[in-house]
């Protein structure tokens, strides 16, 4: 749910909302974000595994890249992985899809996200308020 918060304070709003098992294989993370991206709503991707728990940030990294091998992204990616593999699939991701923005945290995701989405739909947004948003989000982690 911090995800959805840091979003909506951003001044942006969560068309979809997907919350994967952690011991979600490959194919069904793709099939996963197949479904999100049909949904017409969605303007930006915006994807966020934190934790060492169970999912592997590798696992997201390779169904990225197997959605992209057989139909190209046609939105935009914004990825922040931190966990199980991160490093591995932050530099997977990164050389073959140059195009997904990495962010390095959450409050970061999100505002990247939100400034793209709006670019595609054509808004302003208050740079007053995410940018004191992400200081103080950012010192509490």
């Amino acid at each position: 749910m911090a995800l959805l918060d840091a979003i909506e304070h951003c001044d942006g709003h969560a068309a979809n909302f997907l919350d994967l098992p952690p011991d979600s294989k490959v194919n069904r993370v793709r099939t996963a974000l197949e479904l999100v991206l049909a949904d017409p709503n969605v303007k930006t991707l915006l994807i966020n595994v934190f934790g060492g728990g169970i999912m592997r940030c590798d696992t997201i990294s390779d169904a990225i890249l197997m959605m992209n091998s057989t139909s190209p992204l046609n939105k935009p990616l914004v990825v922040n992985l931190s966990g199980t593999n991160a490093n591995l699939a932050n530099r997977r991701l990164k050389e073959s899809m140059p195009q997904i923005r990495l962010a390095a945290n959450l409050p970061e995701a999100a505002s990247l996200a939100v400034e793209i989405a709006n670019q595609s739909i054509d808004h302003s947004r208050k740079d007053d308020k995410n940018t004191s948003w992400l200081s103080r989000f950012s010192r509490r982690f």
